[in-house]
């Protein structure tokens, strides 16, 4: 037992409220348990570990561009560090592993049940990458959906409604005519709508199917729309599609083909009838 590793970690929190601490400000991890790392944004890493517990999640705080040599240098530490406690990141006690790591946060295993119904498109609500996902029919057999929308506006695609008029930015409601197709609930509501280059206009909110038809953007535009532009959303990749779930049944999705970072997609569900029972773990 005794020439096993373990690695540290502290928040900060403990120090700042010694009485009162709780399971989200400090943990010691087996190395046996520890199944990986991953960047999920310019200034974060995630590693994971597989504890009796369930998946647990360590997520560091890193200056931009460092995260290779942090990697690194947790992954020598493994090899080569002879103590039986390595503090990765003791935040507490000001001892890192890598000059360049300034936080931590320690997210355990959760699950975040949804119930799905309706026809329309819903987002599935998550705070972490899931490690899997469950689908349950419930009242009746189903066809679902299931995919993931780009957010970060590196993969778009042509709705092919464009701007009937020129809007300046504004930080209050604007709604803007478009002509050349239909914007429809699916298409637009809850979409992120970006110029062919990328560049961000704002969230559509709602839409009118009238004379002109129109999208309101309820937030406002961060960028001036000019008459003609073309409005792109971000590009969907699908998980499931037209997928049949009987009632009664129950799909699981395991990390493998769910996983993906939040920071660049959201997941989005849409069903043809029925209702779905889902629950996403992480």
């Amino acid at each position: 037992m005794y020439s096993e590793k373990y690695l540290l970690f502290t928040t900060g929190s403990g120090t700042a409220d010694p009485l009162n601490w709780d399971s989200t400000e400090a943990a010691m991890y087996n190395v046996k348990d520890f199944e990986g790392t991953k960047i999920t944004s310019a200034r974060t890493i995630d590693l994971y570990f597989n504890t009796v517990k369930g998946l647990e999640i360590v997520t560091l705080g890193v200056k931009n561009g460092t995260q290779i040599s942090i990697m690194t240098a947790i992954g020598n530490a493994l090899i080569n560090n002879k103590q039986s406690v390595i503090p990765v990141a003791d935040i507490d006690n000001n001892t890192v592993i890598h000059k360049a790591i300034y936080s931590v946060t320690i997210k355990g295993y959760s699950l975040y049940p949804q119930s799905l119904s309706g026809t329309s498109k819903t987002k599935i609500n998550l705070d972490y990458s899931p490690s899997s996902i469950t689908l349950s029919a419930t009242s009746a057999s189903t066809v679902i959906d299931l995919w993931l929308t780009c957010i970060d506006g590196k993969y778009i695609t042509d709705t092919t409604i464009n701007a009937h008029e020129a809007e300046a930015a504004s930080d209050s409601s604007v709604t803007l005519n478009v002509d050349n197709t239909v914007p429809t609930n699916d298409l637009v509501v809850g979409e992120r709508i970006y110029k062919s280059d990328s560049t961000f206009f704002g969230v559509a909110t709602s839409f009118a199917d009238a004379s002109p038809d129109t999208i309101t953007f309820s937030g406002g535009l961060e960028n001036a729309i000019a008459n003609n532009d073309d409005l792109y959303t971000g590009s969907r990749f699908y998980i499931l599609e037209s997928v049949v779930i009987p009632v009664g049944s129950t799909l699981k999705l395991d990390s493998d083909e769910i996983s993906f970072s939040l920071g660049e997609f959201a997941m989005y569900a849409k069903l043809d009838s029925g209702s779905v029972d889902l629950i996403a773990r992480s």
